[in-house]
C-alpha cells in the first residue's frame, strides 16, 4: 500500500501542467520529428526565447519525468520559466515517446528502451542545429531533467551512441543536472526491488525483462566513455535509493568529472522538482542557479 501511494503521488505530481505562465518569453511549440501514428506532441519541444537580442545566450534543456509513461514538457513550468528568463537563457522544454500506462509489461510492441533516449537524442540534434535561430548558443547547452528524465538527460550525456547517430558528442554538454532517479544503475535497482512491487512493474513496463537491456540503460556504466564533465546529482529517498545515486556520484568523481552532490533528504520526489525557480529555496535552486552560471558563461 506504502509503495502503490507513493506511485500515486509520483505519476500525479510528473503530470501537472500549467499553460497559464506570465512571461516576457516568446514560447514557441516544434515537432522535431514526425512519425507516422504518432501524436505530434510526443515528438516536439517547447522553445522559450527573447524576441530581440544582441548576443547568443545560455541554453537548458529540460527534460520531465513520469516513469517513462507519463508526463508532459509543460509540467508545472512556471517557475522554471521564471528562473531562466530571469537569468536570461534560453529555456527549451522536450516531449518524447513514452511507454505505455497503464502499464502493459506483456504487450510486446510498446514503447520501450531505447526509443525514449533515441527520441530525446533527436531532439538536442534539433536544438543544436536550430538554437541560433532564437538567439541560442549552442556552445553553452545544459541538460537537466527530473526522476525518469534524470535518468535520460544522464544516458544521453553519458553514452555516447545515442548522440553519435546524430552526429553529435556528449561534449556539446557544458553541464548536467540530475534531479533525483535511482535509475543511474536499472540493473543495481532492480537487484534491490521486489518482483511484482509497483516500482518493479514502472522498469519492466519501460525497459523488460532482460538484465542485459537494464545494463544497457544504464548510466553509471558509461561515464568512462562521456565528455559531459560538470554534473550536479540531486539524491535523496530511501536506503537502496540513495545508495544507487551515491554510486553514481562516486562513478562520476572516480572518471575526473566535477560533480556536485546535494542530499535532498528533506526534501520529497515532487519537491526536488518544484525546488529549481524556488528563489527561496537555497539548498537545491541556489546551487543550481550558481552552477549553471558557471558552466554556461
Amino acid at each position: 500500500m506504502k509503495n502503490l501511494l507513493f506511485l500515486v503521488l509520483l505519476l500525479f505530481s510528473c503530470n501537472k501542467t500549467n499553460d497559464q505562465v506570465e512571461s516576457n518569453y516568446i514560447q514557441k511549440t516544434i515537432q522535431y520529428q514526425t512519425i507516422e501514428n504518432v501524436k505530434s506532441n510526443l515528438s516536439s519541444l517547447d522553445i522559450n526565447y527573447f524576441d530581440k537580442w544582441s548576443e547568443l545566450k545560455p541554453v537548458v534543456v529540460f527534460i520531465h519525468g513520469g516513469g517513462w509513461a507519463i508526463g508532459d514538457k509543460r509540467n508545472k513550468p512556471s517557475s522554471k520559466i521564471n528562473l531562466f528568463e530571469d537569468l536570461k537563457y534560453i529555456y527549451v522544454s522536450i516531449n518524447y515517446r513514452l511507454s505505455p500506462f497503464p502499464y502493459q509489461p506483456n504487450n510486446p510492441g510498446r514503447i520501450l528502451h531505447p526509443t525514449h533516449v533515441q527520441d530525446v537524442a533527436k531532439a538536442i540534434k534539433y536544438i543544436y542545429d536550430n538554437i541560433e535561430n532564437y538567439g541560442g548558443n549552442k556552445n553553452k547547452i545544459a541538460i537537466m531533467g527530473h526522476s525518469a528524465g534524470a535518468h535520460l538527460a544522464s544516458l544521453v550525456a553519458t553514452d555516447p551512441r545515442y548522440l553519435n547517430e546524430q552526429g553529435l558528442k556528449t561534449s556539446i554538454f557544458k553541464g548536467v543536472i540530475s534531479l533525483d532517479t535511482q535509475a543511474s544503475d536499472i540493473f543495481y535497482a532492480m537487484q534491490h526491488t521486489y518482483e511484482g512491487s509497483d516500482i518493479y512493474k514502472i522498469y519492466i513496463n519501460a525497459f523488460g525483462e532482460s538484465p542485459k537491456v537494464w545494463k544497457d540503460a544504464s548510466p553509471i556504466n558509461y561515464v568512462n566513455k562521456s565528455k559531459a564533465d560538470n554534473w550536479i546529482v540531486v539524491y535523496r529517498g530511501s536506503q537502496t535509493r540513495t545508495t544507487n545515486q551515491l554510486r553514481f556520484v562516486e562513478a562520476l568523481n572516480k572518471s575526473g568529472k566535477q560533480v556536485i552532490g546535494i542530499d535532498a533528504k528533506n526534501y520529497s520526489h515532487a519537491g526536488v522538482n518544484d525546488a529549481v525557480g524556488d528563489l527561496d529555496d537555497t539548498v537545491i535552486n541556489k546551487t543550481v542557479v550558481d552552477f549553471l552560471n558557471s558552466v554556461l558563461n
